[in-house]
């Protein structure tokens, strides 16, 4: 009696792990580089960036891609985005360039999401988008990485929610 597809997927996807990549472990985001377009390349542990200008964020509503409220996140404990960036100095051929600048989150399960050097330097949502490494005074669960970026100002602000996050790289876009 051969069995069913049912009970044959079910047994292809516990041997083999499909399906279960949302569950699975990610390597912890202990630092992150700033790495592309810059005259100063960083690696900022939590230690270098809790001596950073630190912001606070009390509270923000997470809303998936559907629209759905899935939680709120309440203090908030990080460093602007923008004074990071500022800190690793844009590189740009002239002024004009800067505005062909984009910035691209990335973190350790490969999950990446995108600002514009517009959005950051020159709109009200760079004074929050933050890159946080702390939450009610405590340091981040390995839930978070230990480094994770957020921007309260979003609409839907879960698909820029950047958990593990590890890298911000500096892209000049060419014309």
């Amino acid at each position: 009696m051969p069995f069913p597809r049912s009970i044959i997927f079910i047994i292809a996807t516990l041997v083999t792990g499909a399906g279960f990549a949302a569950d699975a472990p990610h390597r912890l985001s202990e630092s992150i580089t700033i790495t592309g377009a810059v005259e100063q390349p960083l690696t900022l542990s939590v230690a270098d960036l809790q001596t950073l200008n630190t912001q606070y964020i009390e509270k923000v509503d997470m809303v998936c891609m559907r629209g759905i409220h899935r939680g709120t996140k309440e203090d908030l404990q990080g460093v602007l985005l923008r004074d990071i960036l500022e800190k690793a100095q844009l590189k740009a051929a002239s002024p004009r360039d800067f505005r062909k600048m984009v910035f691209v989150a990335k973190a350790t399960d490969d999950y990446k999401v995108v600002f514009s050097w517009g959005e950051v330097f020159n709109a009200a949502a760079g004074d929050e988008v933050m890159v946080y490494y702390g939450q009610g005074g405590e340091p981040l669960s390995e839930a978070e990485g230990l480094i994770a970026l957020i921007t309260p100002t979003d609409t839907r602000t879960g698909p820029r929610h950047v958990k593990w996050l590890n890298e911000i790289e500096v892209v000049q876009i060419a014309d």
